[in-house]
Formats: structure tokens, C-alpha cells, sequence
């Protein structure tokens, strides 16, 4: 059985006495009168435009529980009581009982005690007040607003809060004084008109996860679902759960979104950017095994893999530059800078710098004794005032490394000149990811951090850029910003 809610604010207009209204002047102490006489008055009573509501919902909503809420005056005010409608709210209640059977525990009335009058106080009321009502009900499969009786500023938060807490399970009724009831659109405008300021907002910060939520949120529209499909893949595709992205970027109907003008001059259709969007999650989800007994043809697919891994961390650090989120961002700045000086080394010597189930660089030792990694260790014994220890290839022995080989390859520096002029540029805020909760201290990350190390007319953009373009000249930078606009587009921002 479905569970419905009605709502209405009890106005002075709401309960009449032979079809004629209860003193208007001394609403409260004349409804108070009737009130205790109810039973040899109720005959002469009526509630015609709440009657009206409630008869419309019984119609269209056959065999349902239905929950009552009145909200109606009890002023501290003493200047205003006699305008107050708590009287007329029991009356209802009691009427509704012998009218429609509705028990006592079904009707609720909520009473204001400030002034009904005032905007900006009914706002605060009625936002407070609807979040604690639904808490207290079981699940609720719609609900119904009606805006009809109470004050203007009572019906404009009672409607406007309504619809934001209940969303499109929410519907505004029109209970005119002649003719019949009806519903309004007004609240899916108004539930429409605040999605799009809250997926707008977030999709700024690129906070694909809450903009799923959102579209996902009280609707069957294949177009929102759809684009909430796309904004879990990009959700999931910055967590590096490749995984989930590949399952929600397949389960995408793109018959539904529209490839906005924006990006038509990059795509020649919806399709095409969904199968590109699936193709590099895929690219990302390939296991590839490296080492040094692999035939040269594996160890180019390594190479070529781990490129584009490393392409996706920067742009993870774009991402997270962007949003504010400054001590992550170092963190993908140093992961990055790890993962080119070990990517070089790997390419030059073939040799795998991975961890063993043991937390043992075991071909990277191998490297060491074999013939050019015991004359490269000369080399840097003779040409090093600093000892080094090679346990482990962390960053400080793969750059003496390499730097070993550009100095005895004129060819391989040329080759490398970019991409460890990137890799080394990073160190301007090596002292700065120290301090942080990444490192080893609890000092906050700013921008004026992150910006005052960079040279003039120099920005974490152009540098990331020029980062993935040494990486992969054909990765594609902006995906996220891409993905935000197809949203935006689609739903008419």
C-alpha cells in the first residue's frame, strides 16, 4: 500500500460555519467555541478547499495510507492570537475522522509560533521543520502540497521547501474555490531549476560523484540517467577504479545525449567520444607483465602502458589543482616525478624497478651486478662526493643512474633532455610535500604555495601540459573538462 503524504497550512479562509467564515476578527476564540461544541456543531462545519484536496488525492491514489500535516498559528505574540488557527487545525482533524475515517495518529498539527507574516522567519520554519517530518513518517511515496490556505509566506516555504526536500516525489496542488482540483508543474520548475544550480556548481569542482546523485535522484528520464552513468564513469575514472569505469562507460545508451556544438568539432558523434572514453579505460585496465627476460616487442607495450598510466596521474593532478585540494595534488606530483625516473630507466636498461612480494627491487639488484650496472656504479663511485647505497631505486639513485648515462650517450640525453628537465622541475616543492601530511609534518598547502616557486608566466597547467605531451603527445588532456560540458549541455545549463 502506498504511503502519502498531504501538507497545507490552515488559513482563517479553511474551516466554515454554514458555509460562512468564522470571525475573522477573533479567529481564535471563536474556533476555540466551536471547537468544545464540536459535536453538536460538526453538521454545521465544513472544510471545503482541504476537502477538495484530500477527495483529489483519494481518487487518484486508490487504497493508500495517507498522512495528514497541518501547519496553523499559535502566535507567543499576544498582539496577533486572535488571528491564530490552531483551533481550526483540531476542527479539521476531528472532521477528517468523521469524514474519511482518518485516525488520530495519521494527522499531525504543527504549530508556528512565530509570525506567519514574515519571510525570512517562515523560511527558517518550514526548512527546519519538513526534514524532521519526513524522519518521523516510514517511507513516503509522494507527497502533496497545498499552497491554498495560510499566509503567502507560509505557502511560498511550504512550497519551496516542499519540493527541494521531496524532489519529484513532491506535486503542488490547485484547489480553486469553484471548479475542480488539479496539479501544478511548479515543482518539478522549482526541483529542475535547483538541480541544475547544484549540478552547475559541482560540476566546476568537477564533483562527478554529487552530480550523479543528483540526476540519478527521483526520476526514470533516460536522458538524466544516462548522464549520471557518465558522471560515475568520471567519478570512478579519477578514483583509478578502471574497473567500475569500464562497467559504467558500457552500460552508457548514448542514443539518449545529445554531442553538444562545443565539442562537435572534435567528434564527428556521440558515439564515436563514448567508444574513446571505453578504449582508454580499457588501455588503463591492461595487464602487461615486464622484466628482463621479455622479448623486446613486450617490453614496448610496457613502456607504451606505462606512459599512458602515467599521463591519467597528471591528469589527476590537474584535477585536483583545480578543485583546491593542493596537498593531493603534491602527492600526484611526486608520484609522477617517481614514476618518469622509473619509467626511464626502465626503457634504458630494461631492467624492471617493481617490488617483489618480499618489498624487494629484485631486478633492479640483478641490474647492479650485471656488467653495465657494476661499471655504472664505478662511474658514480669515482664522479660522486655523496655515497650512495643502491638498496632500493628510489629517486635520488635512478637520477645518479641516468645521469651516468647521458654523460656516456650523447644521444640518450638529447632523447631524455624534456623529460627529465619535467621529472626535475617538480623538485621546487620538494621542501613543501615534506611539511605536509603526505611527508612528514601537518604544515597546509596553499596556492600561493604551489604558484610562488613556478617562474614568471609559468602555470601548473602549461606544466602538466608540457608533462603529458613528453608522455604521450596524443593523450588526451582535457577528458574531465570535456565530460563537464557534455553534461552541462545536456541539461541545458
Amino acid at each position: 500500500m502506498k504511503h502519502i503524504l498531504y501538507m497545507c497550512n490552515v488559513g482563517q479562509r479553511d474551516v466554515l460555519y454554514k458555509n460562512e467564515l468564522i470571525g475573522l476578527k477573533n479567529t481564535r476564540d471563536y474556533s476555540k467555541l466551536f471547537l468544545k461544541d464540536y459535536e453538536n456543531e460538526k453538521d454545521n462545519l465544513s472544510i471545503p478547499i482541504i476537502q477538495k484536496g484530500i477527495d483529489y488525492i483519494l481518487k487518484k491514489e486508490n487504497n493508500c495510507h495517507l498522512s495528514i500535516c497541518l501547519f496553523c498559528t499559535d502566535q507567543n505574540d499576544e498582539a496577533y492570537r486572535n488571528s491564530d488557527t490552531i483551533y481550526m487545525a483540531e476542527i479539521i482533524q476531528k472532521k477528517m475522522k468523521d469524514l474519511y475515517g482518518i485516525r488520530d495518529d495519521s494527522i499531525r498539527c504543527v504549530r508556528i509560533k512565530q509570525n506567519p507574516s514574515n519571510y525570512e522567519k517562515m523560511y527558517g520554519f518550514y526548512q527546519q521543520k519538513l526534514p524532521e517530518i519526513s524522519k518521523s513518517l516510514n517511507k513516503l511515496d509522494h507527497v502533496y502540497i497545498s499552497n491554498a490556505g495560510g499566509t503567502p509566506a507560509c505557502n511560498m516555504s511550504l512550497t519551496l521547501h516542499g519540493t527541494i526536500h521531496f524532489g519529484l516525489k513532491s506535486s503542488v496542488l490547485e484547489l480553486p474555490l469553484e471548479g475542480e482540483a488539479g496539479e501544478t508543474r511548479l515543482a518539478h520548475i522549482l526541483v529542475a531549476s535547483y538541480e541544475r544550480s547544484l549540478i552547475r556548481g559541482m560540476l566546476e569542482s568537477f564533483n562527478f560523484k554529487g552530480c550523479a546523485h543528483i540526476l540519478s535522484q527521483h526520476t526514470e528520464d533516460p536522458v538524466k540517467m544516462n548522464l549520471a552513468i557518465l558522471c560515475q564513469y568520471a567519478h570512478h575514472r579519477l578514483l583509478f577504479d578502471f574497473e567500475k569505469a569500464e562497467e559504467n562507460i558500457s552500460s552508457l545508451d548514448c542514443s539518449h545525449i545529445n554531442l553538444p556544438d562545443s565539442l562537435s568539432g572534435l567528434y564527428p558523434n556521440m558515439g564515436t567520444m563514448v567508444d574513446m572514453l571505453l578504449n582508454q579505460i580499457q588501455v588503463l585496465r591492461q595487464t602487461i607483465e615486464f622484466g628482463s627476460g621479455k622479448p623486446m616487442t613486450e617490453k614496448k607495450s610496457w613502456y607504451a602502458f606505462q606512459r599512458k598510466i602515467l599521463c591519467e596521474i597528471a591528469l589527476n593532478a590537474l584535477i585536483k589543482y583545480r578543485t583546491g585540494q593542493y596537498t593531493d595534488f603534491l602527492g600526484r606530483m611526486f608520484r609522477l616525478q617517481e614514476g618518469m625516473l622509473r619509467l626511464a630507466f626502465e626503457e634504458i636498461t630494461g631492467y624492471s624497478t617493481d617490488l617483489n612480494a618480499k618489498d624487494e627491487p629484485t631486478e633492479f639488484l640483478d641490474y647492479l651486478q650485471s656488467e653495465k650496472g657494476k661499471e655504472t656504479q664505478k662511474y658514480i663511485e669515482k664522479n660522486t662526493t655523496i655515497p650512495v647505497s643502491f638498496s632500493k631505486p628510489n629517486t635520488y639513485n635512478l637520477r645518479t643512474i641516468l645521469q651516468y648515462y647521458f654523460s656516456t650517450d650523447k644521444n640518450l640525453k638529447i632523447r631524455y633532455k624534456k623529460y627529465i628537465h619535467y621529472a626535475d622541475k617538480i623538485d621546487i616543492w620538494k621542501s613543501f610535500r615534506n611539511k605536509s601530511i603526505i611527508a612528514h609534518g601537518a604544515v597546509g598547502i596553499t596556492e600561493n604555495i604551489i604558484q610562488s616557486p613556478l617562474a614568471k608566466r609559468e602555470t601548473v597547467h602549461k606544466l602538466l601540459s608540457g608533462i603529458v605531451h613528453e608522455l604521450d603527445k596524443d593523450y588526451p588532456l582535457n577528458v574531465y573538462t570535456e565530460l563537464s560540458q557534455l553534461v552541462k549541455d545536456n541539461f541545458r545549463m
